[in-house]
């Protein structure tokens, strides 16, 4: 019955993984030169994020086995069968597709589309709005929280079926035109063998037979004692009189002898045991629901405890019914079990993810409001907790928490990228919220075929899990943006990367410090062994060696002072600066450089400009940086099918929004996907090994953060790289 969902889900959910491999691939496809190029620009960016979801996924599913229930474990089991299959489809077949995709066929898709429009809407209201946001969501959380309340857990079979089936019409037959459908079994033990042998001891199956007869939902009761009068009625020719019970223990014995030999060994069995201590009553019944059979055993038991006449017997209580009934309180407490499990797991995950308590309970709270809203939505409109609908919370939270990691880890990416907060969130939300929303779109899509099902259960899981998505979304692009506005967000990655960093520090320096330093040690030898030999050394030769030893400590000075500028705090003295006087200063020391490249250069200044409040010198360094990074990748080309494209360099200043932006556009050899994402880390240089210190643009970065300034980069590959700066208007 369960385990029928599964194909639907599966189907739903790998293709909601590929749009959001697929909505990346359309970003990197354009700036890419072949299909390797934008997979491995692709899977970069994704792989990770889309390997995680699916982690969380199979921890909510796996979190179902916790379940007693076998067909919930088999669901789990399945399901989770079947997410692996996914990831392994994800990471293999689906490159290999788009491998045979022609770039050619692959265009950009508008931003500007309702969609797009829809999402810088939702950027103004968490920028602008966010209180209200948050206060609306807390809302819709207390009203979730009130419909909890009347939340019912119970299972009728009957039910499963809409009204219009014959299933349901011929249940109601049988119980009007015959004896009821669902069987109570109450088994009288006397607790020594004969006991059902005396006559008082006999008479009180039918005295609790009476009792039951009278009970609410039972149709008829069937006992020993009933087919015990009719053998007594059968053998003594069908006289009215001797429909009753023997009254002596011999005559009992005599009967059931006849009993055995009239109606077989298995119908005496079905209703006495063979040492004659425990018999049992057949109840039949037109119950359905667990909550009305759970009443009736409640009833029966209190009746047998308060009357007299059974003490000393012990009363059991069983049946089709009361398995049934049984199942929904272990449904419930399978439901807790798997859902604190399921947050619990999640929760570990994404704490060790990204090394935060506090980002951990702000990835789950979105995530959890869906859980909060899906139960209250369900206990508001009156369904009730089954076997499939009770699978529902492990599965959304799983399903939930993808978007949030997606979303998660482009924002650590933006922020790396640009340190102000609101720009990082305005990039994420318009980067991932359009395949966030498809991919919930696609989901629903997905459930929405189970609704369909005249099977109450299955229709009812469609709707259920199309209200848990839709809230999944609610949260992930309305709570979870604007708490991500408080949080630093540093994940395992980047501290692997510091640690790996700091390592570098040490063989860069000594790599870089280490070529003067042989140098000079050599010039120095040089000038010693010729004193040792007292031969005089030329005069020409002398002044190569001096000049050598001079470049090389002049070289070893310029590392040291970059490694000096790279460690600098903000606290070096600011003033009023032109942008504009600091990049003519800059381009005066390094305009020979670009006269011998052929370069040409075309400045666009705007004039007059207002002052921006920093350290000239230090302005200085980060213009001078992306100018030598600028005449190193147009030195690059050479030698490639780029070199044919002229040099040209463009600096363009102006006025914008209360900020001072810069723009440093060149004609080089740029950046790929990936190299763009790691070029403003310490010591990750795009240059052969030994050419480049990688330090440049880490220091640009950490002096524009210092000024309250940022750097963005856009580069594609033989094509160029342009690095815009903008800096806070001086108050």
């Amino acid at each position: 019955m369960v385990t029928m969902i599964v194909p639907v889900f599966i189907m739903a959910v790998g293709t909601a993984y590929c749009i959001h491999i697929l909505s990346e691939y359309m970003r990197a496809a354009p700036g890419s030169r072949n299909q390797a190029e934008a997979i491995l620009e692709t899977y970069g960016r994704v792989g990770t994020p889309s390997f995680l979801a699916v982690l969380t996924t199979l921890i909510g599913l796996g979190s179902l086995y916790a379940n007693k229930m076998q067909a919930v474990r088999e669901f789990a089991l399945f399901s989770c069968f079947g997410m692996i299959s996914i990831l392994l489809l994800l990471f293999s077949l689906m490159p290999a597709l788009l491998s045979i995709v022609p770039l050619g066929r692959i265009t950009s898709r508008p931003e500007n589309d309702s969609l797009g429009g829809l999402l810088e809407r939702l950027v103004d209201l968490h920028l602008k709005n966010r209180k209200v946001t948050l206060l609306l969501m807390a809302l819709l959380a207390i009203a979730g929280l009130l419909g909890i309340f009347h939340l019912k857990v119970e299972t009728n079979p009957v039910e499963y079926f809409k009204e219009h089936t014959s299933v349901y019409f011929r249940f109601h037959d049988i119980y009007q035109g015959m004896a009821g459908s669902f069987p109570i079994n109450v088994v009288l033990d006397g607790m020594a063998p004969d006991y059902f042998e005396d006559p008082s001891h006999l008479k009180k199956i039918s005295e609790a037979q009476e009792f039951l007869d009278t009970l609410k939902g039972v149709d008829k009761t069937i006992s020993f004692a009933d087919y015990l009068k009719l053998v007594n009625y059968s053998t003594n020719r069908f006289q009215p009189e001797f429909y009753v019970l023997p009254k002596e223990p011999f005559e009992i014995r005599m009967l059931m002898n006849s009993y055995k030999t009239l109606l077989g060994q298995d119908m005496f069995s079905r209703f006495m045991s063979q040492d004659l201590s425990r018999s049992n009553l057949l109840l039949r019944t037109h119950l359905s629901s667990s909550r009305d059979f759970l009443e009736l055993r409640d009833r029966i038991r209190t009746y047998f405890r308060d009357a007299s006449a059974f003490k000393g017997l012990q009363i059991g209580i069983t049946g089709l019914g009361l398995v049934i009934a049984e199942s929904s309180h272990m449904l419930t407490i399978g439901q807790i079990k798997s859902l604190s499990l399921t947050l619990i797991l999640i929760f570990g995950v994404i704490f060790l993810l990204f090394m935060s308590v506090k980002v951990g309970f702000v990835a789950l709270f979105p995530n959890f409001l869906p859980i909060i809203l899906l139960f209250g939505i369900t206990g508001w409109a009156g369904f009730r907790l089954s076997v499939t609908t009770t699978l529902i919370a492990s599965i959304a939270i799983g399903l939930a928490v993808d978007d949030s990691i997606h979303y998660l880890f482009r924002y650590r990416l933006e922020f790396k990228r640009d340190p102000d907060r609101n720009m990082a969130l305005r990039k994420t939300l318009l980067s991932v919220g359009r395949p966030m929303i498809m991919t919930t779109v696609t989901l629903c899509a997905g459930f929405s075929v189970l609704i369909l099902s005249s099977f109450k259960p299955t229709s009812e899981f469609g709707i259920l899990m199309i209200i848990a998505l839709f809230t999944a979304l609610l949260g992930d692009i309305m709570i979870l943006p604007s708490l991500m506005l408080k949080v630093n967000l540093v994940t395992i990655w980047d501290l692997l990367k510091l640690v790996t960093i700091q390592d570098k520090v040490s063989d860069a320096v000594a790599h870089q410090l280490n070529q003067p330093l042989n140098a000079i040690k050599m010039g120095s030898d040089f000038i010693q062994m010729m004193i040792e030999r007292r031969e005089n050394i030329p005069e020409q030769t002398l002044s190569e060696v001096a000049a050598q030893i001079s470049e090389q400590v002049d070289r070893a000075s310029l590392i040291i002072h970059r490694l000096r500028e790279f460690g600098q705090r903000s606290d070096a003295a600011t003033a009023t600066t032109n942008v504009n006087e600091a990049v003519r200063d800059v381009l005066g020391l390094m305009e020979h450089q670009f006269a011998l490249q052929n370069t040409a250069v075309v400045l666009n200044l705007a004039e007059p400009l207002p002052p921006v409040r920093a350290n000239r010198n230090r302005l200085k360094q980060v213009i001078f940086n992306l100018l030598t990074n600028a005449w190193e990748a147009m030195e690059e080309k050479k030698g490639t099918p780029a070199a044919s494209q002229p040099n040209i360099l463009k600096i363009h200043s102006f006025r914008d929004n209360n900020r001072i932006w810069v723009s440093i556009s060149d004609t080089g050899s740029g950046m790929s996907g990936q190299e763009k994402e790691r070029v403003f880390e310490p010591f990750f240089t795009t240059k052969e090994k030994g050419e480049g210190r990688g330090l440049g643009l880490a220091i640009a970065l950490g002096i524009m953060r210092d000024y309250g300034g940022r750097i963005q980069l856009e580069s594609q590959k033989w094509k160029g790289t342009t690095v815009t700066l903008d800096f806070p208007l001086t108050s």
